[in-house]
């Protein structure tokens, strides 16, 4: 994520509203770098601060 995405993130409204906001981050990463690495990364970090991952509520192809 870019930093103005990240300060924006938690004012991305809902967790429908931030599952999409992350949805369009990977979309968007996945055309510069690997995206598999950046969601298994990204996994790790929720599960590390113990939130759930909106990925994970995408399905397991985000």
């Amino acid at each position: 994520m870019t930093k103005a995405e990240k300060d924006a993130f938690p004012q991305s409204g809902s967790a429908e509203m931030k599952r999409d906001f992350i949805l369009r981050v990977v979309e968007r990463v996945s055309l510069e770098r690997n995206p598999a690495f950046w969601a298994m990364a990204y996994r790790r970090k929720c599960a590390k601060e113990g939130v759930p991952c909106p990925l994970d509520e995408a399905g397991p192809d985000a």
